[in-house]
């Protein structure tokens, strides 16, 4: 068969791509694949072919290979193409992977190639939303809004930035008014469930959320709702219902293709390296930092996820000698630095001289300073929860750092784990899974314990349950230990935490008074935890003083 340069397919070839375009649509990527690569044997650079094949690609979690189809397509593309289409399939890869600059010039030419091409605009503040820039994704969204002010999607999204922003009314009225347009709007009718679940109107949401299970949209984020659902069915003491959709919810993640592209097993292979590695006997062989420079060592709030490290941010930033910053990549880009160097990553760590850590520290705070502005004589307070992991790199570049190691029921922190949706990683796809989540837990906690044998951290222990029950005891010597007075200002968090952004999925939680419904709420589930608890997870519950 004679290879073709053009893109323009014959007519036998043209039934073949409109029979593939249907198969990708029902899902029947198998058929779909076969189409197009009898397509390809003729015209390779046909561009219509080469953008199915790259989104059929992106869908199964080859996302390589379908980055490679979709320049091919854009490469081969005529003048009169429609290339905001194919550029913006191009961002959404790249938003997928992470690879947020080039995502955002992608939607840029995509928008620039047509600019009432919505979708693009839908992206483009979905990658600065990502960026930690939630007011720059709003504008771009209302950018979107004048181009059509009766798109309901785009007052959906409007409403979901405000939720994020802790502006509640502004969040009703634009799912209101999404509603006034398209009353059977079902991504509309789902975040109106989540407000009547604010509200406390948890019968209603639930009848809601139900009814739209029923129309089974295939343009409804199902996942979604099951979380909602399992959300309302605690708070109502319903522990099987609740269970049924976090396990249907979780379950449907792990098949999308932000989850295909983390590795869970890398995490824990990192984890199991450090494991192995850090030990008493050579770290006491390390060079100590002694130079006089012009940082002050950070303190660091370190603990699993969902062990309330958010609401001591919170707290603790309330406070007017202290500054916080809130999960942002400083330690990891410093981490990037120190593999790159060779592939040995605790003798590298080892070997580095007063001048690299100089440098290191330099960079981190750099990049701190990125995200807010440093004061002198105010406590920097740097929290990450599973920068635990991390401990032995933070003692190598800050040997004077402080940790606040933020403690919950162990089994309080997988189910609140288990049951949140999470922006996935190498590390949260495990929370997919109960039995990864369990078994992270075991990890990471043995991983802060050896790091308290072989360091002698000043550390302080703050658990969770006690924090609720004695908020003034607990949080003044918490301060005691940071090494300020207790001041009125911590008293008034709520406040504060409704005027700050709060990226991760504890916001709503930490912008309400504090609550106790959510202490020992594992015995509701304890049926289900009873098949997973093995000797070596009860060793935790032990070991931090909890009874099962």
């Amino acid at each position: 068969m004679i290879i073709s340069k053009e893109n323009d397919l014959d007519s036998e070839h043209k039934k073949l791509l409109i029979e593939c375009v249907n198969f990708y649509q029902k899902n029947n990527f198998k058929q779909a694949k076969q189409n197009l690569l009898r397509i390809f044997k003729k015209y390779p650079y046909n561009v219509e072919a080469n953008q199915t094949m790259g989104r059929i690609l992106f869908q199964q979690g080859y996302f390589d290979e379908a980055l490679s189809c979709l320049k091919r397509a854009l490469k081969n593309a005529k003048a009169n193409v429609r290339k905001e289409i194919l550029f913006n399939d191009l961002g959404y890869i790249y938003l997928s992977l992470g690879q947020l600059k080039k995502a955002t010039e992608s939607f840029k030419q995509s928008i620039k190639n047509n600019p009432k091409y919505i979708i693009a605009y839908y992206n483009k503040a979905n990658t600065h939303l990502a960026l930690g820039s939630p007011e720059l994704s709003l504008k771009i969204l209302k950018q979107a809004l004048n181009i059509d002010k009766n798109n309901t999607q785009t007052h959906s999204n409007i409403a979901g930035i405000y939720e994020l922003l802790n502006e509640n009314e502004k969040e009703k009225a634009s799912v209101e008014r999404a509603l006034s347009l398209d009353p059977k709007n079902l991504l509309a009718n789902c975040q109106y469930a989540t407000i009547l679940r604010k509200e406390k109107k948890n019968s209603q949401a639930i009848k809601l959320l139900e009814q739209l299970l029923i129309e089974k949209s295939a343009n409804l984020n199902f996942s979604r709702i099951y979380y909602e659902l399992g959300h309302l069915y605690d708070r109502d003491n319903n522990a099987q219902k609740a269970m049924h959709y976090f396990v249907k919810a979780n379950d449907l993640e792990s098949k999308t293709p932000a989850a295909k592209r983390c590795n869970k097993f890398k995490y824990k292979d990192k984890i199991q390296l450090f494991l192995r590695s850090f030990n008493k006997k050579d770290v006491g062989l390390w060079k100590k930092y002694s130079r006089k420079d012009e940082y002050t060592d950070p303190t660091f709030i370190v603990g699993f996820p969902r062990s309330g490290t958010t609401l001591l941010d919170k707290i603790l930033g309330s406070h007017h000698q202290i500054q916080t910053i809130e999960e942002k990549p400083c330690l990891q880009e410093i981490e990037i630095k120190i593999e790159k160097k060779s592939s040995n990553y605790f003798q590298t760590l080892s070997s580095l001289s007063e001048t690299d850590i100089y440098e290191l520290r330099k960079d981190y705070f750099k990049s701190i300073n990125k995200y807010i502005n440093l004061e002198k004589g105010k406590i920097f307070i740097d929290k990450y929860p599973l920068h635990i992991v991390s401990v032995g790199t933070i003692m190598r570049i800050f040997p004077n750092a402080k940790f606040i190691f933020s403690l919950r029921h162990p089994c309080d922190a997988c189910l609140s784990c288990f049951m949140q949706s999470f922006k996935l990683n190498d590390a949260m796809v495990n929370f997919l899974s109960f039995e990864d989540t369990l078994g992270l837990y075991k990890q990471v906690m043995e991983m802060w314990l050896k790091y308290n044998k072989i360091f002698d951290l000043n550390a302080h222990e703050i658990k969770y349950e006690k924090l609720i029950d004695d908020f003034d005891g607990e949080i003044n010597s918490l301060l005691h230990f940071i090494g300020v007075k207790w001041n009125k200002s911590v008293l008034n968090y709520v406040e504060y935490a409704k005027s700050k952004r709060i990226t991760t999925p504890s916001y709503s939680q930490v912008t309400e008074p504090i609550y106790k419904r959510a202490k020992f709420r594992w015995l509701k589930y304890k049926d289900f935890f009873d098949k997973y608890l093995d000797t070596n997870f009860k060793f935790y519950i032990n070991q931090f003083g909890y009874k099962k």
